[in-house]
C-alpha cells in the first residue's frame, strides 16, 4: 500500500501501515497456529509478535535511509533475541525458522551481495524476496506442534501464501506510464512475461489450495485472479483491476486458514 504525506504516523511508519502489518501477521499467527492444531495463546502471541516484528523490519529496510540505520538495528537484534527465546521456551524448530527469516531478511537487505546483477533482474529479485512467505508461514506450525512443519498441509499452505506474495508483488505497480524507483518488473519484461509469471505461481496457489483442504474456498478466487490478469494481457489500461485483485487475493489466502473454523461457528 502506497504510503502518503497526509496519513497520520506513529514513528517511521503510518498508521494504515501498522494495521496492514498486525492485519497479516495475526492471519498468519491463526491459520498456521490452526494447520498445527495446537492453538494457545501463549504461542499465539510469540507468533503475532515475530512475525509483526518481521513486517516491519522489512518495511524499514525497502526505505533504505540513513536515519533508518538505528531502527533497522533495533529490529534486527530484537528477531535474534525473539529466535533464542523461541527456540528455548518452545521448540528448537521453531527458533531456528525463526532465525533462518531474520539471516534471510539481513540478507535481502543487502541485495545477497549480488545487488547488481538483481538489478538487471528484476523478476528474479522478486522471486527471492518471495521466498521468505514459506518460513514465515511455517514459523507458527512449528510454534504449535513443531513436526506438523513437515506435514503435506503445512508445506502446501506456506508454498500457497509463497506464490500469492510474489504474484501480489509484481503485479502491485503494473501502470507503464509511472516510472517508480525502484523500477517495477511491468518496464523491463511487459505484460506478457508477467503473465506467465503470474501463471506458474498461481497454478502452485491452485495446487497449494488443493492439498492444503481449501480448494472450494479458494479456487474460485484464484480463477478471479486469472481473470484480472488476462484482462490486463488484453487491454493493458485496465491494470488497476489486476492490482487490486491480486492485492486482495493475497490477503484473503493469508486468513484462508482460519476459514474453516469460523464456517464451523457459522
Amino acid at each position: 500500500m502506497n504510503e502518503t504525506t497526509d496519513q497520520k504516523t506513529f514513528g517511521d511508519f503510518s498508521i494504515a501501515s501498522l494495521l496492514l502489518c498486525g492485519f497479516l501477521s495475526a492471519g498468519l499467527s491463526f491459520s498456521g497456529l490452526l494447520q498445527s492444531g495446537h492453538v494457545n495463546l501463549l504461542p499465539f502471541l510469540f507468533s503475532f509478535i515475530g512475525i509483526l516484528l518481521f513486517f516491519l523490519t522489512e518495511k524499514a529496510m525497502n526505505k533504505k535511509a540513513s536515519e533508518n540505520e538505528k531502527i533497522i538495528n533495533i529490529f534486527r537484534t530484537s528477531m535474534f533475541v525473539i529466535a533464542l527465546l523461541v527456540g528455548f521456551f518452545f521448540s528448537l524448530i521453531a527458533g531456528t525458522i525463526y532465525l533462518l527469516i531474520t539471516v534471510y531478511l539481513w540478507n535481502s537487505y543487502h541485495g545477497f551481495y549480488i545487488a547488481p546483477l538483481l538489478k538487471r533482474h528484476i523478476l528474479f529479485k522478486e522471486f527471492l524476496e518471495s521466498l521468505i512467505f514459506i518460513p514465515v508461514a511455517l514459523f507458527p506450525v512449528a510454534l504449535g506442534v513443531p513436526d506438523k512443519i513437515f506435514s503435506p498441509e503445512s508445506q502446501a499452505y506456506a508454498f500457497m501464501i509463497c506464490s500469492s506474495f510474489f504474484i501480489y508483488k509484481i503485479c502491485r505497480r503494473l501502470d507503464p506510464k509511472t516510472f517508480p524507483d525502484p523500477p517495477a518488473p511491468i518496464h523491463f519484461y511487459g505484460y506478457r512475461t508477467i503473465f506467465y509469471c503470474c501463471l506458474i505461481a498461481l497454478l502452485i496457489s491452485v495446487i497449494g489450495a488443493d492439498v492444503a483442504g481449501m480448494k472450494f474456498i479458494l479456487w474460485p478466487l484464484l480463477l478471479t485472479v486469472f481473470f484480472s490478469l488476462v484482462l490486463v494481457l488484453c487491454d493493458s489500461s485496465k491494470f488497476f483491476v489486476a492490482e487490486k485483485v491480486t492485492e486482495f487475493a493475497f490477503y484473503f489466502q493469508v486468513w484462508a486458514g482460519t476459514l474453516p473454523l469460523f464456517i464451523s461457528f457459522a
